[in-house]
């Protein structure tokens, strides 16, 4: 009753101070055939893949890893004494509580204060494979316990693999949408992460631990989420060789996506951003629209 009350608070509040004014899509646009075309992009099916893989891992921590956890214990105190295992049972609630702790208040928060920095330096598509990567470490450190207690310094990643994942999901969703659309993508991309991926998880994790156990689960989908990290860099290497160098200008650094001129890409529209230093205070501009100079985008750009 009391979390419930909290949250019936917080909604509250946010009803009253949140405003939200909805954008306009262009007359001239239908958003029903810019979400299909859009969706129909190779670098689109990539990102919604990669939510819903990223949905199948973390439904493996969410299920499966206080079961490991809980073995762990078990296998621990069957040297010892009767008494001491159920002192074993007592403990094992703790330490879970305190993995939970860890999880939320020393990993996801300050990630979710940093993640917009993170993703300014790194870039989204970066930001992507540096997740699975995560994941990889994670669940590999995981198949390597052999005392439960163990795991807590395990838990400060997952600020990275839930609070900048999260943060880089719904923010790219929103990047690529079609203007007026964007809360259909990020629909599309919650559905892919916690309708079919954690679905899919749960399902198939349940079937591996019964099968093999713990320690196989994490060791075979750390390993599934290293080269699935492998795949996401190649891939994106090749899309960027076949796109070809940017007409106009530079991709700036720290991994930013660059200003593109007088160009439209087959597999899904333009998105503008740019290329100077103060790229905290310039927006991005959403749609298929070419530019022939230089002059012409910042002239759209001082009326977005």
């Amino acid at each position: 009753f009391l979390l419930a009350g909290l949250l019936t608070i917080d909604m509250i509040i946010c009803m009253i101070k949140l405003k939200i004014t909805p954008r306009q899509r262009p007359s001239s646009s239908s958003g029903e055939t810019d979400i299909l075309r859009l969706l129909r992009s190779a670098s689109t099916t990539v990102f919604i893949l990669w939510c819903t893989g990223v949905g199948v891992l973390t439904s493996l921590i969410w299920q499966w890893l206080p079961w490991y956890l809980s073995d762990l214990a078990a296998s621990n105190s069957e040297a010892q004494s009767c008494e001491s295992t159920d002192h074993g049972a007592t403990w094992i609630t703790v330490l879970l509580s305190l993995n939970m702790a860890i999880q939320c208040f020393i990993g996801e928060v300050p990630m979710f204060f940093l993640s917009g920095w993170i993703l300014k330096k790194l870039g989204h598509i970066n930001t992507m494979s540096l997740v699975l990567a995560v994941f990889g470490i994670r669940f590999l450190s995981y198949s390597l316990l052999t005392n439960p207690w163990h795991s807590l310094p395990i838990e400060v990643l997952n600020g990275v693999t839930f609070g900048i994942f999260y943060s880089t999901m719904v923010s790219y969703a929103n990047i690529i949408a079609p203007p007026g659309m964007e809360s259909t993508m990020q629909g599309i991309v919650g559905a892919a992460f916690e309708g079919a991926g954690i679905a899919i998880g749960s399902f198939t994790g349940g079937a591996v631990y019964k099968a093999k156990g713990g320690k196989f689960l994490f060791r075979s989908f750390g390993i599934f989420s290293l080269v699935a990290c492998l795949f996401h860099v190649v891939f994106q290497i090749i899309m960027r060789r076949r796109q070809g160098p940017m007409e106009g200008s530079q991709v700036p650094s720290g991994g930013q996506d660059g200003v593109k001129f007088n160009t439209t890409l087959a597999d899904g529209p333009v998105f503008v951003r740019v290329s100077t230093n103060d790229l905290d205070n310039k927006p991005i501009i959403k749609g298929s629209e070419s530019f022939d100079t230089e002059d012409d985008m910042k002239s759209r750009l001082q009326h977005a």
